[in-house]
């Protein structure tokens, strides 16, 4: 990832680990499960692992001590939609004399990356169809 000229690079730790030893010209495979934070906002991460000497040895070349994943990522959000074509009622003609129950659907989409709570639905009467002309809920 490229850092914009200017651009402070912030680096926040997420975990040590601990090899216990690796012998000359042999390699060792780790794993780690991160949790991004939970305020977390951009767009990417890079997420950087870094090896560090810690033997008290001279290291012939630590340039190559770090290497990193970019990944794209979402923060922490809901975004609830209700489509018109998601909204249906009964009766099914369009006529509803006054007076006279009818029961609408609808389905509810959370297109977010976190679950809602407690949702709370305003079902309302409008007369926008009567004021501009538009159609009402079919």
């Amino acid at each position: 990832m490229s850092a914009k000229p200017g651009a402070i690079r912030k680096l926040s730790l997420l975990a040590e680990q601990t090899v216990g030893s690796l012998s000359a010209g042999k390699f060792s495979q780790v794993s780690r499960q991160l949790t991004l934070p939970a305020d977390y906002s951009l767009d990417k991460a890079e997420l950087e692992i870094t090896a560090v000497n810690r033997a008290g040895i001279a290291e012939a070349n630590k340039a190559n001590n770090q290497s990193a994943a970019t990944m794209e990522t979402r923060p922490q959000s809901v975004d609830l939609s209700i489509a018109d074509e998601d909204v249906s009622h009964t009766p099914v003609n369009r006529i509803l004399l006054a007076g006279q129950t009818a029961t609408l659907r609808a389905r509810i989409f959370n297109n977010g990356t976190s679950p809602v709570k407690n949702l709370k639905l305003a079902w309302y009467l409008s007369t926008k169809a009567q004021q501009d002309g538009s159609a009402p809920v079919a």
